[in-house]
């Protein structure tokens, strides 16, 4: 009886720790390849797509050292072009359950605190400051600050939002299992799904198709 007793514990807990494992999986990280001058990498667990170089504000030019107030972090990410995707966006903050150190309930303290990825330590990610970066999330009790992330210390908070850190892209999905289709006559943009690309499909992502008949 016992034993029948500890097999169903067992078959009733097992799905739950895999699943509790599974929220906090190691993602694996993909070099997509170049677009626009920046590498692109899918985060599998996340189901994002980050730039590669992790201060793209400095390195394109677009800032003199990438560090912006959160208003401008969020115009910038919102006003970046990457070959044919638009729709980037600064880093989720889940919630605002976690103040300091260990916290995973964001896009950036899982990628540090589960990952391993710490600019110490940036794996397939470049130009990764021991500094502090912007999230989207402005803070509920306090409209003047906004959430960030520090990379060096794995530290998470909020401060003013007129202070300057580091501005980091990301966006929805994976762009190897998209391209974007030209749906004439109405000119409205269609996105297809490809699955996961050979090394001709990565290739052709790089364009657009703009067919159009007459």
């Amino acid at each position: 009886m016992m034993h029948r007793m500890d097999r169903w514990v067992a078959a009733l807990l097992t799905p739950a720790l895999c699943l509790g494992l599974a929220a906090q999986s190691r993602a694996e990280l993909i070099d997509r390849g170049t677009f626009g001058g920046v590498t692109l990498i899918y985060d599998s667990t996340q189901r994002i797509t980050w730039l590669g170089d992790a201060n793209w504000a400095q390195t394109s030019g677009a800032d003199s050292d990438g560090a912006m107030t959160w208003a401008e972090a969020r115009a910038w990410a919102a006003d970046l072009t990457i070959g044919p995707y638009s729709d980037w966006r600064l880093p989720l903050t889940s919630d605002e359950t976690c103040n300091g150190t260990g916290c995973t309930n964001s896009e950036m303290g899982h990628l540090f605190g589960v990952d391993g990825i710490s600019s110490a330590t940036p794996g397939a990610f470049t130009n990764l400051r021991p500094r502090q970066y912007w999230s989207s999330r402005s803070d509920t009790s306090d409209p003047d600050a906004g959430w960030h992330w520090h990379f060096g210390t794995g530290d998470q908070g909020a401060t003013s939002k007129r202070d300057r850190h580091i501005a980091w892209a990301v966006r929805d999905g994976d762009v190897a299992g998209e391209v974007f289709l030209n749906t004439a006559p109405e000119g409205v943009r269609a996105r297809a799904s490809f699955g996961s690309p050979d090394a001709h499909h990565a290739e052709a992502l790089r364009a657009r198709i703009m067919s159009r008949p007459e």
